[in-house]
């Protein structure tokens, strides 16, 4: 057979296979992304959220407050009503109360959700509560290395500040942001490696065979949060350029350790101890670097591979039931995972990841 008649044959089968696979599941990519959306959601929506710690058992904590911005961003792409109900009926159950402790940065996660409802009913009173503590708490003199001294706390009150600097224009929160941001993300950043340590338990700390510990999930919170901040700040913001050029850095670094199986160990640097996928890093990553390249940030030509391979690696991990397995459960440093590992924040991490991707599919289809 000539090789023309081969490439010819093996080609007609192959878009035979392809427009068979179009028709027979009736989905283009963005119904196939709304579809799996909705199974996450309606998974996740019917398990427990709130953490066994009796401490930290109360009902507007970071865990579902994490998974309640996430269904606010898949809203506002899909306009699917029971997103947005789901987030209303929660914070109102809140009475749009903020967590008990009014300096912890886990209990301000609530704060955007309130303010991501507040972008669609325009109702200021249910944010009392979130001016109230963030006025307290730039009254006190505290650093940001003092107030924000683990690298998750770079997700949970940030993007507050930005949202309420968003909304007012009162350059008071934007100050306020700068200096206790810069100065947390000064106090945990590795500058050899260009990543976040969790906090200063790990500056000296050494894995097994003599490598520093860079967390999965306590990376993704800080990437996850640049795109919240960054999203917040208008382009004229001259601050805003300093936010983007470490999400720029973060990006780089990244990619350059995600494994050919498309997702990222709970090790970042260690990816032969830990020969399983880590879902919620990885969920975070992947919602990254589809912003950046949606927003022109990250260079598309350079970004989309690993953008899409994380992406993909993400949707085969979820189980027909909607649930997102090899979730790493709560804690603080790389640890080993197990397939029926699962939780509300891991699952807010794809479908943060699914909302950008709704948006990647469509521009790609115009």
């Amino acid at each position: 057979m000539s090789f023309y008649k081969y490439f010819k044959i093996k080609n007609t089968v192959t878009l035979f296979l392809l427009f068979s696979t179009i028709t027979i599941s009736g989905q283009t990519e963005q119904e196939s992304i709304e579809s799996l959306i909705s199974r996450v959601v309606d998974y996740q929506i019917h398990q427990p959220m709130v953490p066994k710690r009796e401490d930290r058992a109360f009902p507007n904590g970071w865990i579902p407050s994490t998974f309640y911005t996430a269904l606010m961003d898949v809203y506002k792409v899909t306009g699917t009503k029971k997103y947005f109900e789901f987030a209303h009926e929660w914070a109102a159950s809140n009475n749009y109360k903020l967590g008990p402790r009014p300096l912890h940065a886990d209990d301000h996660c609530a704060g955007q959700v309130y303010l991501m409802l507040y972008d669609f009913t325009n109702d200021s009173t249910n944010l009392k509560d979130v001016f109230d503590t963030f006025d307290k708490m730039m009254n006190e003199r505290s650093a940001g290395r003092e107030i924000w001294d683990w690298c998750d706390a770079l997700f949970m009150s940030p993007p507050v500040f930005a949202g309420l600097y968003k909304i007012t224009n009162n350059a008071k929160y934007l100050k306020a942001l700068n200096r206790y941001y810069w100065d947390a993300a000064d106090y945990l950043f590795d500058r050899e490696e260009n990543l976040f340590y969790r906090d200063n338990r790990f500056f000296f700390k050494r894995s097994e065979i003599g490598n520093k510990i860079f967390w999965s999930r306590g990376n993704g919170w800080v990437f996850a949060g640049l795109v919240k901040i960054i999203d917040a700040l208008p382009d004229e913001n001259k601050h805003k350029e300093d936010y983007i050029e470490l999400f720029k850095t973060l990006a780089k670094r990244l990619v350059s350790l995600q494994r050919e199986d498309g997702v990222w160990s709970p090790n970042l640097l260690e990816p032969e101890l830990y020969n399983m996928p880590e879902t919620s890093g990885t969920g975070f990553f992947s919602y990254g670097l589809a912003w950046g390249i949606n927003n022109g940030i990250l260079d598309k030509s350079i970004y989309k591979v690993h953008a899409e391979k994380s992406w993909n690696a993400l949707v085969k991990l979820v189980d027909d039931d909607g649930k997102l397995q090899y979730v790493q459960s709560v804690g603080h440093e790389p640890e080993h995972v197990s397939k029926a590992n699962n939780s509300a924040f891991g699952a807010a991490a794809l479908l943060m990841a699914a909302s950008e991707f709704l948006k990647l599919e469509s521009t790609d289809e115009k």
